[in-house]
């Protein structure tokens, strides 16, 4: 089953304490109905992104745009960016290194 997928335009800002982010509809966040953090893919411009959305309280989260990608596309705290995005549903598999495993 694939996830909903949101649409909408938002304002690149940055955290005084570094990185950059994007503020995510009060709309949509009720819609994927949970107030913690949630892994989510879609793309910046139709450019692809895997990233993660933070919760700020409030019923509010926060889409994070990684570094390389916000470089990659240009993109400038103040700047629009169109945002399409679905949760990640994907199953997260970790290989764990042989020497590990046996311990």
């Amino acid at each position: 089953m694939a996830a909903e997928e949101f649409t909408f335009d938002a304002e690149l800002q940055t955290h005084p304490r570094g990185g950059s982010f994007c503020l995510v509809p009060a709309a949509v966040t009720a819609a994927l109905g949970t107030r913690g953090q949630l892994r989510v893919r879609g793309t910046l411009n139709g450019y692809p992104f895997s990233s993660s959305m933070a919760p700020m309280g409030g019923g509010q989260h926060a889409l994070l745009v990684h570094k390389a990608t916000r470089e990659t596309l240009g993109l400038v705290p103040g700047g629009t960016v169109h945002v399409t995005l679905a949760q990640d549903i994907a199953e997260r598999v970790v290989a764990v290194p042989q020497e590990l495993a046996a311990a």
